[in-house]
Order: structure tokens, then sequence, then C-alpha cells
């Protein structure tokens, strides 16, 4: 369906472009049809003069729909994706006169980026592909219809073009209908369209929950029958596309879809109690994708210690794992704290400093907010004191200059002087150094009617 919605009110004066008016879609206003001009006008215009066509497409156009302010300070805030009947030659050679950059590395895929301007243009061949059972890596026709590009998209609300410098909707698929109505669904069959690219079963979660969109039933039934396929995705790409999930402002709608049709299973593995999860608590939690695991995690019933082995099937970085772990460890310290005690405060800031705002913020998530006279007593030592005080106040050399300790001796009076430090508080060297001499001359000390069993 393509349409052509005439302009609203008086013509504007585009000077030098020596146009008086053009036709609109709907959903533009004219303010941001003028900025839009003014940033890609040109470059377009060079594709129709060439006998090209120039459509964008994708975010950009899904957001205008929505009205969403795409455009702020005279520049956009995201780059611009572009479909085209030229060829990647026929492209580099047409962006050439306005770009200060051209990159090709995608070229054979049939996709020439360029900044123009203020803008970063991404502009594609437009693309037909077909997909092997056992892979979600398609084969690439290039086509010279745009409609056979929109097909290829993942939801209708994202396969709309808006051809520059016409103005004209490509809408083959109804997406500015489904908008309005917040339905998700797929251009063409949704079993088709997961068979072909099982990622698209955790886009739609993201999607569904980022826009409030209704998945219609035979998209929610295609997920339920395709789940398992899941399997042929890497787990790095997974785990990329959870972590955009897990940021946005409520996924609690897209995690219970996952939850429902069996596809979170696929991707937090076997042996979490999936069924336990509850969306809401996560949602609860700051739209951080890391303490958005953490909750998740902790909803399955999964702690400190067994995460690393659930974390392991995301391959996420060597931090990211290491975060989600201590903002668990800290939310259950926190959690097992008894009282303002101030030893045991310095132990949790010990052992988990780093994760300890992240560790409440998980609590209060999980509906067990840290008390507030526990957590004054916490951030008081971390005001006070701080994690980098807490830690044995002599190094091995110094043990070893006021004792004659060795080997393993040197790590047990490390040990003893970092207990004491938890206990008194700060020491000073000189304090450091009685207290060990002590310890040491009582350990050396054989008891009373006992042989030295050093001997």
């Amino acid at each position: 369906m393509q349409r052509r919605h005439p302009r609203r009110g008086a013509g504007t004066d585009w000077g030098r472009r020596g146009l008086t008016s053009l036709p609109r879609v709907g959903f533009l206003s004219d303010d941001v049809e003028e900025r839009l001009e003014e940033l890609i006008g040109d470059v377009a215009r060079s594709f129709a003069a060439a006998g090209h066509r120039f459509y964008l497409v994708g975010g950009i156009v899904r957001d205008l729909a929505l009205g969403y302010d795409v455009i702020s300070g005279g520049s956009l805030d995201t780059d611009i994706d572009v479909t085209t009947d030229a060829t990647p030659d026929v492209i580099r050679e047409l962006v050439r006169p306005w770009a200060r950059t051209i990159w090709d590395q995608g070229a054979r895929f049939g996709t020439i980026g360029a900044r123009c301007g203020d803008v970063a243009l991404e502009i594609t061949t437009h693309r037909a592909e077909r997909y092997q059972p056992d892979s979600r890596k398609p084969e690439v026709d290039f086509s010279t219809q745009v409609t056979d590009d929109l097909s290829r998209r993942d939801f209708t609300v994202n396969a709309m073009a808006l051809e520059v410098p016409t103005w004209e909707l490509v809408d083959p698929f109804g997406g500015e209908a489904d908008l309005e109505a917040g339905v998700l669904r797929t251009p063409i069959d949704p079993r088709a369209s997961f068979t072909d690219d099982p990622l698209r079963m955790l886009r739609a979660a993201r999607f569904a929950a980022g826009y409030r969109l209704t998945p219609v039933d035979d998209l929610v039934a295609a997920m339920v029958e395709l789940a398992d396929r899941l399997r042929i995705v890497s787990r790095e790409r997974i785990g990329e596309e959870m972590r955009k999930f897990l940021s946005i402002d409520a996924p609690s709608r897209g995690v219970e879809l996952l939850q429902r049709t069996g596809v979170l299973a696929l991707v937090v593995g076997d042996g979490l109690s999936v069924e336990d999860i509850q969306p809401a608590l996560i949602e609860a939690a700051p739209a951080d994708p890391t303490l958005r695991w953490a909750a998740l995690l902790a909803t399955a019933g999964v702690g400190p210690a067994d995460a690393p082995r659930a974390l392991e099937r995301l391959r996420g970085s060597a931090k990211f794992e290491r975060d989600v772990v201590g903002i668990l460890r800290a939310a259950r310290l926190l959690d097992d704290l008894d009282g303002a005690d101030v030893v045991a405060a310095r132990r949790v800031v010990l052992a988990a400093a780093e994760h300890l705002t992240a560790g409440a913020e998980l609590l209060a998530a999980l509906g067990r907010p840290v008390r507030h006279s526990e957590w004054t007593v916490v951030s008081t030592v971390v005001e006070q004191e701080g994690r980098e005080s807490l830690r044995s106040p002599l190094d091995g050399d110094q043990v070893m200059a006021a004792t004659d300790a060795r080997g393993r001796a040197v790590g047990d009076a490390l040990a003893f002087l970092l207990e004491t430090r938890l206990e008194r508080g700060p020491l000073t060297t000189a304090e450091a150094q009685r207290v060990l001499r002590a310890w040491w001359a009582e350990r050396e000390t054989p008891a009373p009617d006992r042989p030295d069993s050093r001997r």
C-alpha cells in the first residue's frame, strides 16, 4: 500500500532547493519534515536524479509514526537506515559528493555507510533473503523492489519505508495501522519468519514490552512451536539481545511472553525454576541489564554460588558475569545483616563494596529492602573507612620483618591482622606490629604439658 498525503497548510520556502511545497506523510509534522529535508534532502535528490529510489526504513520510520522526537539540536538522535534499488558501487558514487567519510566493509552484503553532514547513513540495496534450515545466516539476493526488502523485516511496525524526497509512505503490511491498534505481527507467516531467524522471538518480547504491543495469536503460537529452534543461535547473540531487552523501562510484558511460550527456558538453560520467575519484580529493578539479570536469576532461586554456571550459557563479558554475581552476593550479605553491627557491616563492605548500591536496589525490587539502621551503618563504614582500608594493615614483608614467620605462617599472620582490623577498626603500623608480635609469641609458645608440635 502506497499513500501520498497532501500537505496541510501553506507551502514552505525551501530556498536554494527551489521547492515551494512537498507532499507529506500524515504523521510528519512540518517542522520534522523540514529538518529531515535539510539533513538528507540533497543526498536523496542525487539518487532521484540518477533514476534511483531512496527510502528511509526501520526504526526511524516507526519512531516518526509514533511521534517520537528523533531530531535533537539539528542532528538525528540515531543513525539512518536507507534502502535503495541502486547497487553498492552506484551508492558509493552517488554519496561521494556529500560524504565526509565512506565505509564499505558491508558492500558485499549490499551496504555502504557514509557520514553526510551531521548524519550517518547506512544505505543498503533492496534485498531478498533465503535461509537454510540449520542456519540463521541468510543467502542474500539483491532486488529492485522495496516490497521485497520490507517483507524480510521482523515485524510490520518495522516494515514501513518513507521515500525521500517525495515523502511517500510505503506500508504494504499495515505497520502504521498496527502501531495505532497496538498489535505486534510479522510481515509474513510467523512460523516462516521465526524459522528463518529464531532471534526474532526474543525481539518480539522487546517490541511487545517496549512499545506496549499485543502479539497476535499466530505469533504466540509460533513462538511456542519453534522455541527450541533458538538453539541454532549463538549464545553471544542471545545474550546481546537479552541485554537490549532488559534495558527497556518496562520489560515485564515481554518477560511474561518469553516465559509462557517456553522461550525463556531456552535462554536461561536447564535447572532453573523458570516458572518461579516473577516479571513484575524484574521490572521493579532499575533499567540496567546487569541488575535486571540479577533480579531474573534471584527470582528463579539462583544465588551467587550458582550464578556463574547460569551466566556461562550467555557468553557475556567477564565483567558482566562478575557484576551479576557481585550484585547477587551483595544482596545476600545485606539481606543477612541483623542489626546495626559495625563489625558485620565491615565484613559486608569488604566482600561486596563495589556492588552494595546495586545489591540494595535488587533487594528493594524483590520486596526486601535493607532496613534504614543497617544501611546507615554500612554507608558510614564506606564513607569513613572505605573498602581499601579494610585489609591487613601490614603486608607480607612487614610481617616477616616483625616476626620470624615464613611460608604458610605469613598467610596465617595476614589473616589474623585482617580479622583484627575488622574487629577493632583502623590500626596504625605500630599498633599492628604490637598485636602481631603478641599473637606470634602466643602462637610460638607450646601449650603446658604438651610437646611442642613444631619439633
